[in-house]
């Protein structure tokens, strides 16, 4: 488990399971089929996060199988319709992560399929899984963004974009392929070494602090602030074991936390999300007023590990991480 600090919740009216979580959804067992692990740079990810899934779904009485896709929408929709003897699931837990899985491909399987499924839809999963869209529709919705642009390798290789800089392929996650350039010599590495397709973002860096805030069904559940020893949160520091603290709630102002649940709800609202988003936020103290708070992203499909910020934000208010399961399985009954 990553290392904790919990304080006391800052929001005054926090998300209770009883208020949000229909009785039908409590008081029965279905068949659920969860789709982990799949072919994206982010497999490892998504089996850790299948497993704790998998548990919690056990324990609360439903009946359940795992399903690790092969690339071929065929092999997934026969997986789908031979799992549980031939019957078929009730609900499919999507816990999968990266490219064709949290970008809306598989989504628009999931939903010819007609089974609900958790998590965002398709049009939702587009747009926020292309961070270069997602940024540019968050700017027009007056959140404000990094200064960037995305480009093609080729023309970022030739621009002169000011040092020190972050460079973001458009459609990965859990922090894949994100490096902080600081100098020539980092650039000319990323170039050369960049397999992440033809194009790039980059936006300049934001000192500061990295922050991150849970939504459930368009209300913000809490926030999260992330020690790491780097300048960044790569994916070393997401997935190492006690490598990131996690201090919730962040201390920082009020009114800075207000901003940040405002936009973070504006993020899930505008991009026509449901269930539960994670958006993440750079913090930066020593600006000026007006210019210290940046949206980098917003999530659809936060991951689930033993060591991933959504359960230990809601934990702090109260939902065990097997209530957070139930929520999503209501949520996608509900869509």
């Amino acid at each position: 488990m990553g290392n904790r600090s919990f304080g006391e919740p800052r929001m005054s009216q926090p998300l209770t399971p009883p208020r949000t979580i229909a009785k039908a959804v409590l008081d029965r067992s279905f068949r659920v089929l969860v789709l982990q692990g799949g072919w994206s740079s982010e497999r490892e990810v998504s089996l850790a996060s299948g497993k704790g899934v998998q548990t919690a779904l056990t324990k609360l009485g439903h009946e359940v199988e795992a399903l690790d896709p092969p690339r071929h929408v065929r092999a997934i929709l026969d997986g789908i319709e031979q799992s549980f003897g031939g019957r078929g699931p009730e609900i499919i837990f999507n816990i999968l992560h990266g490219l064709e899985v949290e970008d809306g491909t598989l989504q628009g399987v999931l939903t010819l399929v007609g089974i609900p499924y958790t998590f965002s839809g398709v049009s939702a999963s587009v747009v926020a899984m292309h961070k270069g869209l997602s940024r540019l529709l968050m700017q027009e919705v007056g959140v404000m963004c990094p200064p960037g642009r995305t480009l093609s390798l080729d023309d970022y290789a030739a621009c002169d974009w000011p040092y020190p800089h972050v460079v973001k392929p458009l459609g990965e996650g859990s922090s894949v392929g994100v490096f902080l350039v600081e100098k020539a010599q980092d650039k000319q590495n990323v170039v050369s070494s960049w397999s992440f397709g033809p194009q790039v973002l980059v936006e300049d860096y934001i000192p500061g602090r990295e922050i991150q805030v849970a939504v459930f069904a368009g209300q913000a559940m809490g926030a999260v602030e992330l020690c790491f020893p780097g300048p960044i949160f790569d994916y070393e520091a997401k997935y190492t074991a006690g490598m990131t603290q996690h201090i919730i709630p962040p201390d920082v102002p009020t009114e800075v936390l207000e901003v940040m649940y405002a936009w973070a709800e504006r993020a899930h609202h505008t991009l026509g999300c449901r269930g539960i988003t994670r958006t993440d936020f750079r913090y930066n103290p020593e600006a000026a007023v007006g210019y210290q708070v940046f949206f980098l992203e917003t999530n659809t499909q936060p991951g689930f590990t033993d060591i991933s910020l959504v359960p230990d934000i809601a934990r702090v208010y109260g939902w065990s991480y097997e209530e957070v399961i139930t929520f999503l399985l209501d949520q996608a009954l509900r869509a």
